[in-house]
């Protein structure tokens, strides 16, 4: 004789006793009795099952057994719209700079994992010296300098497991451009004596980003 079969499900909480709850990643057929599960993140824990049979006739059984869905380690991720923005960067030149980085820049989806963030040069050189990074506090700090134009950072979160996600930022260090400076001199030549204007410009103009004469 053919049944009918039908599931409950109950979730234990924190205190010990299970609460009715809708499953929707268990599914049980109706008619072969075939319990289909497929669990994610969000339904590690134990829980109460109760299925019950029926006859044509209106009669039923039930039995009860118990299942407990246990974590396995996800990698962290990344924010995807939180990623799309913290792409680049601009520091700029000889001036005090302090950031923090996103702190939903990475998320973990297993519950109760905790992150840590670490930070490098694409190219594996160390950090230069006038930049520090606080991974605790997510902080990236220093003074700028304009001995590079650009760096390629990589961020790097890993959870408590040793699973890791990377991020890629671009750091861009723009020149700041001086004007010449130009000092007041007395030129003195005696009468007869040629003098070339153009040594005498040279002589009292410099300009701090060039090694090279400019005019004024």
């Amino acid at each position: 004789e053919a049944l009918e079969h039908r599931i409950t499900v109950s979730r234990q909480q924190p205190d010990g006793s299970f609460q009715p709850e809708a499953a929707s990643w268990l599914s049980l057929d109706p008619v072969s009795a075939r319990l289909q599960l497929v669990p994610d993140n969000q339904a590690v824990g134990r829980y109460r099952l109760r299925v019950t049979a029926r006859d044509r006739d209106g009669l039923e059984a039930s039995a009860s057994l118990h299942l407990e869905v246990v974590n396995s380690n996800d990698p962290p991720q990344l924010d995807p719209a939180v990623a799309a923005i913290f792409t680049a960067i601009t520091l700029p030149e000889d001036l005090p700079f302090d950031l923090v980085v996103p702190p939903d820049l990475f998320v973990d989806p297993d519950q109760g994992d905790s992150l840590t963030l670490s930070l490098r040069t694409a190219s594996g050189d160390p950090l230069p010296a006038w930049m520090r990074f606080d991974p605790f506090d997510r902080r990236l700090f220093g003074v700028a300098s304009a001995e590079q134009s650009a760096l390629e950072l990589v961020i790097t979160a890993t959870d408590r497991h040793g699973a890791s996600t990377d991020h890629r930022l671009q750091v861009l260090l723009p020149r700041s451009v001086e004007p010449p400076g130009v000092q007041t001199r007395t030129l003195r030549i005696r009468e007869g004596q040629p003098l070339e204007l153009a040594d005498a410009l040279q002589a009292a103009c410099s300009d701090p980003d060039s090694p090279h004469a400019v005019f004024c």
